[in-house]
């Protein structure tokens, strides 16, 4: 029986900055060959702090540094007990540059997209780890938000010679081991008006036993490289929304294989396929389409 692992428990005492918003783009969704280290979000009314704590750094956008690119603009960072800082950005100058050093939960930051280059007025969330030096998924520290909506799983693949066809027993390939990758995305909340959003956690199973998991649970850059949970970014992230999970064994007997996606409140889509090996060259046919492609794959928000 497949069983997909625990989602995190959430900090005592911490809250969104809105009580009532939309994810624009969440932690490791895709864009520009970089992985989103935070979220986005569009909220009603003013910015809150996720917990109270001490500000540490600000940066305020003048009028004097307006002809400087700065697509972040005003930003604070707030330490918070526990070894975590929280990064808010895009907010009102003119706030950022009155907030004291002691800082209470209920204290506003002010209405959100304010500055910067926020094409649409949003919030970007970020939570660092002092401990571990790793930026965290917000999505896992926080309350849950309303979501009913399971994740979609739009074609699983097999790499071979650098293109991605569908995988299937009809695959004409010879035995071998081949790298995986699935187009998949959550959207968060029922309704057209939502983007897709990068799901949270790929588990892999054959005959029951389990091959792979991918989780979106931390960023950091080493040496100029992003990775994600320890993962080169642009490896596990081909494509926006096709993700290399893994790979799998053809041989000339059938094996079944379970994908399960979850996002960030346990609602999981499984998707099971059936793989066979034949006598036959490992290529793509002429012609063969990359998996996402006439798929909608760069529809995310900007």
């Amino acid at each position: 029986m497949f069983l997909i692992g625990a989602i995190p428990q959430v900090l005592t005492g911490w809250q969104w900055p809105f009580e009532d918003f939309e994810v624009l783009r969440n932690f490791g969704m895709y864009k520009d060959q970089y992985a989103t280290p935070g979220v986005d979000l569009e909220g009603v009314g003013t910015v809150a702090l996720i917990e109270a704590g001490e500000l540490v750094f600000r940066g305020v956008e003048s009028d004097r540094l307006r002809g400087v690119p700065a697509p972040l603009g005003s930003m604070v960072a707030v330490e918070h007990a526990r070894g975590f800082r929280s990064l808010y950005t895009h907010l009102d100058p003119e706030i950022a540059a009155g907030l004291d050093y002691e800082l209470e939960r209920a204290i506003t930051l002010g209405p959100p997209g304010i500055s910067g280059y926020t094409e649409g007025g949003y919030l970007h969330l970020q939570i660092f780890d002092q401990q571990l030096r790793r930026r965290v998924n917000p999505a896992i520290l926080l309350p849950r938000y309303f979501d009913t909506q399971s994740p979609t799983i739009e074609e699983i693949g097999l790499v071979v010679g650098g293109e991605i066809r569908p995988a299937s027993a009809e695959l004409e390939l010879a035995p071998g081991e081949y790298a995986l990758a699935v187009s998949a995305w959550d959207t968060g909340r029922a309704g057209d008006r939502m983007p897709r959003l990068a799901p949270y956690r790929f588990v892999l199973e054959r005959d029951g036993e389990q091959l792979s998991e991918v989780v979106f649970d931390r960023e950091h850059v080493r040496n100029g490289t992003q990775r994600l949970n320890g993962r080169m970014a642009a490896e596990l992230v081909v494509a926006p929304f096709v993700f290399a999970i893994g790979s799998v064994e053809l041989t000339e007997d059938p094996v079944r294989y379970t994908l399960a996606v979850a996002d960030h409140h346990e609602n999981v889509t499984v998707e099971r396929f059936e793989l066979a090996a034949a006598a036959a060259p490992a290529q793509a046919p002429r012609g063969e389409r990359r998996l996402g492609e006439g798929h909608g794959a760069g529809d995310e928000l900007p």
